[in-house]
């Protein structure tokens, strides 16, 4: 006859092999895949928080079912305009956009509800070669901003300004407004520059002040509005940009490569309008609790400890701190001007669509 305790050693082993084999089992079954869509801003952070997540072999509907997230590309303004080719069959489970105003502007037939309003933040950031950047600001005597830019532009060229003739045109670098939320950011925190208000009305965009304002604009980035601006700038050569009004990040992920070509100046603009990067669920009723469950998780990493300190190795700000000393893009950006909490100075409210699209069309 068995001795008690012989009996319960058999029993505990029976469980622990069961549960080694039911977890085999689990893992050997296909994974429930969530697709995120993901704007480019934010995409190295995410691919490589996806990457950290899948690895822990996440679990749902009730420990049943493996979840693995994959991370597609996104562009903001092609989703909001009504042509990412998303449909009721044929749509991300989650969508990253570099702003609210993208969510806010997408085309009704577009299911998505906010399940986090921010996973990360980067706000715009003047930056230019130093050299161009004492022009603008007159070896200082005036802030690296948009009214001395503006009289920078409208010179055309930098030799108007006293500079030598060889440095050519005025070029101001900006992301694409046709194809980047950021480059549409760019024409906000002008237009408030100009009328005096973060809250934008269509009156001031109609006026002949914004297009006196915005005709220089639109001639020194004409050949400049492409989507890796800083990359551009950072190639041999690109000194003859000069400078631009771009996110954090894209300085920041750029900056061991600019500073070879000329050390940089960076200042926060008094206008700003801060990319909040808000992730959200695709829902509707074929949206199944597992999904649900799934893309809730991978919200909470995004926004917790680990997923927080990766935005941060990728350049970004987290949603509720700032950046220390001890993190090296934002710390070795300090000589150049970055600032670990800066001031943000005076937010932009997204305004009415009309509002952006008649922007854009003064940049055509």
């Amino acid at each position: 006859m068995f001795r008690r305790s012989t009996l319960v050693f058999i029993l505990f082993a029976l469980i622990v092999a069961g549960l080694i084999g039911y977890s085999q089992f689990v893992q050997q079954q296909p994974p429930l895949e969530i697709t995120i869509a993901v704007t480019g801003l934010a995409k190295d952070w995410v691919n490589v928080a996806a990457t950290r997540f899948n690895a822990t072999s996440p679990l749902v509907n009730n420990a049943t079912t493996r979840v693995q997230i994959r991370v597609i590309d996104a562009n903001d303004m092609d989703v909001w305009q009504g042509n990412s080719g998303w449909t009721v069959q044929n749509h991300p489970v989650l969508w990253l956009p570099a702003s609210t105003m993208a969510l806010n502007y997408r085309p009704n037939n577009l299911s998505f509800t906010t399940l986090e309003i921010s996973t990360a933040r980067t706000p715009m950031v003047w930056g230019g070669f130093s050299s161009r950047v004492a022009v603008i600001t007159k070896d200082g005597q005036r802030p690296f901003d948009w009214g001395a830019v503006n009289e920078t532009l409208v010179a055309q060229r930098w030799q108007n300004l006293g500079a030598p003739a060889n440095w050519g045109n005025v070029n101001m670098a900006i992301n694409d407004p046709t194809d980047s939320i950021a480059g549409v950011a760019v024409l906000l925190s002008g237009t408030a520059d100009l009328t005096g208000s973060g809250t934008l009305a269509r009156d001031a965009v109609n006026s002949s002040d914004f297009n006196a304002w915005a005709t220089p604009l639109a001639d020194s980035t004409r050949n400049l509005k492409t989507v890796t601006p800083a990359q551009r700038m950072a190639q041999p050569g690109g000194i003859a940009n000069g400078f631009g009004l771009l996110p954090e990040v894209q300085w920041l992920n750029s900056l061991n490569d600019l500073n070879k070509q000329e050390p940089m100046v960076f200042h926060y603009p008094g206008f700003q309008f801060v990319l909040d990067f808000p992730l959200a669920l695709w829902d509707d009723s074929q949206t199944t609790p597992a999904q649900r469950e799934a893309a809730a998780a991978f919200a909470a990493y995004l926004v917790g400890n680990e997923g927080q300190q990766l935005a941060i190795e990728n350049g970004l700000r987290p949603v509720n701190s700032e950046p220390t000393a001890a993190d090296a893009l934002f710390a070795l950006a300090e000589p150049n001007g970055m600032v670990l909490a800066p001031d943000y100075g005076l937010q932009i409210t997204i305004p009415d669509r009309s509002i952006v699209e008649t922007l854009l069309r003064a940049l055509d």
